[in-house]
């Protein structure tokens, strides 16, 4: 199961996630929120990242390595702010967001090592299929069961009588 070997990071962001959410909350609760409104919205956009990145690498997406390199660089950001405020949620945050962030660049510095080949030639492999076909693929089949006007009015018709 693919997402066994990436069990680890997978916590790594989920426990990000969680304390990204309630240091923001925790923030929200401080007496000057002027004063760390960026740590709140980093905090937000650190969850977020997280929360994502961990779904799919649980599907084993295709893109789990690009958007793990995206979220190793939000974690930095959110740790870096975090570091600036003595507060202790911020830097429990922070240390979550630094694990969080080594665990995706070890995660993609490790799957990048195992195929140094790049994204096309990986494509005609077999291992990846470009987005672009895959939607022109979808839309096709999609137009092809889609029910035109006279066919919906016929169904609402029959349903109704």
């Amino acid at each position: 199961m693919a997402q066994q070997k990436y069990l680890d990071c997978i916590e790594a962001c989920n426990h990000c996630a969680n304390e990204c959410t309630y240091c923001a909350s925790a923030c929200l609760q401080e007496e000057d929120v002027q004063a760390i409104a960026r740590c709140i919205a980093l905090d937000r956009d650190c969850a977020a990242i997280c929360r994502t990145t961990s779904m799919l690498l649980s599907a084993d997406s295709e893109f789990a390595m690009e958007l793990c390199g995206l979220c190793a660089e939000v974690c930095r950001a959110c740790a870096e702010e975090c570091r600036k405020h003595d507060m202790v949620h911020c830097q429990e945050c922070a240390d979550q967001c630094e694990r969080c962030a080594d665990e995706c660049e070890r995660m993609s510095t490790e799957i990048e090592s195992e195929s140094a080949a790049p994204r096309s030639k990986r494509k005609a492999s077999g291992k990846i299929q470009s987005a672009g076909s895959r939607a022109t693929s979808t839309m096709t089949t999609n137009r092809s069961v889609r029910p035109t006007g006279s066919s919906l009015r016929r169904r609402h018709t029959e349903k109704h009588s």
